[in-house]
């Protein structure tokens, strides 16, 4: 759900990118059924990122990118970047929960910064900063092509797909941490169909990209000093997952912080189509899209999303979900923003049944959405969520929900921080900025 401006005319996904897609599952395809979860199966250098690169991502490309805001939002500044970054694309073995422990293949981003420009030596003992992505329009928008030269999927400008990647990299791993960051099934070099919120298989892709990551920076005879969690709109709510399940699973996690992060899908779906906003986003329409038909597939649930969308707008949702074809980016933006582009509103890309709420609770679409909510559990890792008070797809009480839950429980870990005048995008540049200075004050 990071899509807080519409793109420009997209690039059209070259063959290039098919060719080594296929090539890249065909190498590694067999390796993962041979591996344990989390085994790392392959890690390529892309590029250095110098400090000047870095540095325009946090001044120039902020600058032009943070309109429009409500005239009381202050763009956020950034430190400098003060090391070059080497970028690394990995390849690593991942389960699927919702399919019977399905192998399968994931891949993911990181970023180690340099001991200085010109230097070939890492830091021995960095923080850790794992970053869970929000939503994107396009299956290479994703971290692990966020530093690819001539990405198709970009729009011209580095701040249009993976833009969230390279601001992340820029404030952590030029200021001397490390960030990991995972692709989600579905996305970068992966061959599933997209799993977009489906709760067990993002806590397994991010777990175990950990886990290879981890194995990645021992080879190369780093040591991390600490775990932190961050992540922005969707990825705020997968960063609630995961560290749902890495405290399950006793691993300690210093901090954790979100964006924007909607904790209660079925809550935050039940206000887009029977209260929505006055400021409610064009493109929150992808939000049922994408959520609808991704359970239906991960779920083994025939014919769940035909039964939701209005017949009159299934075959172009479905076309949207699957991101088919070479211009496939170019005709999910015609589906969504052209002269004959779907509803923006929730009321009419439903079908009639679904404007009755109780309809929604009673269905097994509203059972999905309620399913993978990433709050109801007792937190022990100190938390900081950032909600903006004019966002146009998170609404103020939804993104408050951890927080009161919590506190009804006796939880005193989770601290809410509004951000004044603050959009999605806003919300999003604030709490980076400021999850820096807190990471560092551990």
């Amino acid at each position: 759900m990071n899509l807080s401006r519409r793109l420009n005319q997209p690039r059209i996904l070259g063959i290039w990118t098919l060719v080594l897609t296929a090539v890249f599952h065909l190498t590694l395809g067999a390796a993962a059924h041979a591996q344990a979860p989390g085994t790392l199966l392959k890690a390529t250098f892309l590029r250095t990122v110098g400090t000047n690169e870095l540095n325009t991502f946090l001044s120039t490309d902020v600058n032009t990118s943070t309109t429009p805001h409500s005239t009381n939002y202050t763009v956020p500044s950034f430190s400098s970047a003060a090391y070059p970054v080497d970028i690394y694309q990995i390849a690593y073995s991942s389960r699927i929960p919702e399919q019977r422990n399905k192998r399968t293949v994931a891949t993911g981003m990181i970023a180690i910064p340099k001991v200085s420009e010109g230097d070939t030596r890492y830091p021995k003992n960095p923080k850790v900063i794992s970053y869970q992505h929000g939503t994107i329009f396009g299956k290479y928008q994703c971290p692990s092509y966020a530093f690819v030269p001539n990405n198709p999927e970009a729009q011209g400008t580095y701040w249009d797909g993976g833009y969230e990647d390279r601001l992340v990299t820029a404030v952590f791993a030029g200021q001397g941490d490390v960030v990991i960051t995972a692709d989600y099934f579905g996305m970068g070099g992966s061959t599933e169909s997209e799993g977009t919120t489906v709760k067990g298989s993002h806590q397994q892709a991010c777990l175990d990209l950990y886990v290879a990551a981890s194995t990645f920076l021992t080879n190369k005879g780093i040591r991390q000093s600490a775990l932190f969690l961050s992540g922005w709109s969707q990825g705020g709510l997968v960063t609630l997952q995961f560290l749902e399940k890495l405290e399950d699973l006793g691993y300690t996690v210093t901090a954790a912080s979100t964006a924007a992060a909607p904790p209660d899908l079925f809550a935050a779906m039940n206000g887009l189509i029977y209260n929505p906003s006055p400021i409610q986003a064009n493109w929150a329409n992808i939000m049922l899209i994408l959520t609808v038909f991704s359970y239906e597939k991960y779920y083994s649930q025939p014919g769940l999303a035909r039964d939701v969308i209005n017949p009159d707008y299934y075959d172009r949702c479905k076309q949207v979900y699957e991101r088919k074809g070479t211009n496939s980016l170019e005709q999910t933006i015609s589906i969504l923003f052209g002269t004959n582009a779907i509803p923006s509103d929730y009321w009419h890309l439903v079908r009639d049944k679904y404007h009755d709420p109780l309809n929604l609770a009673a269905s097994i679409y509203g059972k999905d959405l309620e399913r993978n909510q990433g709050y109801r559990w007792f937190s022990f890792t100190p938390l900081h969520m950032y909600y903006g008070l004019v966002d146009e797809v998170v609404t103020v009480p939804s993104a408050l929900l951890p927080f009161y839950y919590n506190q009804a429980m006796g939880n005193t870990n989770i601290t809410a921080y509004p951000v004044d005048g603050g959009n999605h995008l806003g919300t999003f540049l604030r709490a980076v900025a400021e999850q820096k200075i807190w990471f560092d004050s551990f």
